[in-house]
């Protein structure tokens, strides 16, 4: 029983820090995923609509997407690509191409950032790549 409350408390602590920390990110922009592309080698692409109100591309704008692109699902020592774009109808979506079609794609929308993270650890944001 004790280990159980135990637990109970823990997880409670872990909710309430992360949801302050989702509730920042949300009030600088909030991110949809419109378009995902994944090679048989665990390749992945995502196309993203970044919705924020920021008039110019800030620092602050700049973490909170790169942190959003820590985050997307990627598989150890293969390389993930978030490529974001600020109009809905210039974000494509590339689920259903090849990975040499999905990236040409991607690129010739011009995104406003992309965030590459290579599966080792690193990770790096690109503005107007």
């Amino acid at each position: 029983m004790r280990n159980l409350i135990l637990s109970f408390s823990l997880l409670f602590l872990f909710s309430c820090g992360n949801s302050k920390k989702a509730e920042v990110e949300n009030s600088i922009a909030s991110f949809d995923k419109v378009g995902y592309f994944k090679s048989p080698n665990k390749l992945r692409y995502y196309t993203i609509h970044l919705k924020t109100s920021e008039t110019d591309v800030s620092q602050v704008l700049k973490d909170a997407v790169l942190e959003h692109g820590k985050k997307l699902m990627n598989t150890a020592g293969q390389t993930t690509v978030g490529f974001y774009y600020l109009q809905r109808e210039n974000t494509p979506d590339i689920t259903n191409l090849s990975a040499s079609k999905a990236n040409e794609v991607a690129h010739n929308h011009k995104p406003l950032f992309t965030v590459w993270n290579y599966g080792n650890g690193n990770v790096m944001l690109l503005e107007n790549p």
